[in-house]
């Protein structure tokens, strides 16, 4: 829990804001809530980019078993022999 500096005021850890009740600034914080979104987005581009790589794989196993490869070129994708 954060203690409050000499004038009894708590300094919120996501703005510039000191506050008298640190909890209740909590709830309204525009600061706050757009660390929530950063978070939020980081977690799903990171989902994202697991759940492409999982397809890739799946799609490049599909393809060796009939002696394809899967080639990219940006900004081309395209099967080729393999």
């Amino acid at each position: 829990m954060a203690t409050p500096d000499v004038n009894g005021l708590y300094d919120c850890p996501h703005c510039t804001d000191a506050v008298v009740d640190l909890d209740e600034h909590l709830k309204t914080c525009t600061a706050r809530k757009q660390d929530e979104l950063a978070d939020a987005h980081r977690l799903i581009a990171e989902h994202e980019q697991q759940q492409t790589e999982a397809c890739l794989a799946e799609i490049e196993q599909v393809l060796a078993k009939y002696g394809r490869r899967l080639q990219i070129t940006q900004p081309q994708i395209s099967i080729a022999p393999a």
